[in-house]
């Protein structure tokens, strides 16, 4: 399969997933923006300011995100350990509120599993072809809704979402977040699951 079908087929089945919860996906102008600062400088010209920006997924951090917005609240959600040293660094240069735990679809617990490149790791169980088999873990796992209101969260919102194929997980647990959302960057790969 190549690339070009593939990027049709998860463009698809986002959108898909998107309007079954009231939520449309389309591009503002025409043009190309191929870099994360490029993206978001387009936005803050045409006057994104959002109160709140949430990364999902943040491993080692997002930092062009945060750069850009640099008066927004900071919310990280991460549920990785492995990643603690980042989020601590976060944290002491950029008042962040880190919440340890993976975002879905519903409140509970989640089986996560942990590859060797921490990166890597996914609700969504071992990547295909993967040689090692990857370490199980069960973490908690939220709704990004249930967060907002626990948290007395400000939009209008930007969220980031990168969580190894579990995007569409994420989004059914954020419908009423995303409704005030201004932007929404998913980091998107394809998964034979």
């Amino acid at each position: 399969m190549d690339l070009v079908s593939v990027r049709r087929r998860l463009k698809a089945a986002i959108q898909t997933g998107l309007a079954a919860r009231g939520i449309e996906m389309h591009r503002t102008t025409a043009g190309l923006r191929r870099t994360l600062p490029a993206v978001l400088a387009h936005y803050r010209r045409h006057g994104l300011a959002p109160s709140t920006v949430i990364d999902v997924g943040v491993g080692p951090g997002t930092p062009e995100l945060y750069q850009a917005f640099p008066d927004a609240k900071l919310v990280l959600v991460e549920p990785l350990e492995e990643w603690r040293g980042a989020l601590e660094h976060l944290q002491r240069s950029r008042a962040a509120e880190v919440v340890v735990a993976a975002a879905g679809a519903e409140n509970g617990e989640v089986e996560v599993a942990v590859h060797r490149v921490p990166t890597l790791s996914s609700m969504l169980g071992a990547r295909p072809g993967d040689a090692a088999n990857p370490g199980r873990r069960t973490v908690p796992m939220l709704r990004l809704d249930d967060l907002r209101q626990e948290r007395d969260l400000v939009g209008p919102f930007v969220v980031k979402v990168d969580v190894e194929g579990a995007e569409l997980e994420v989004l059914a647990g954020a419908v009423g977040l995303l409704r005030e959302s201004e932007l929404v960057l998913l980091e998107v790969i394809g998964r034979a699951h």
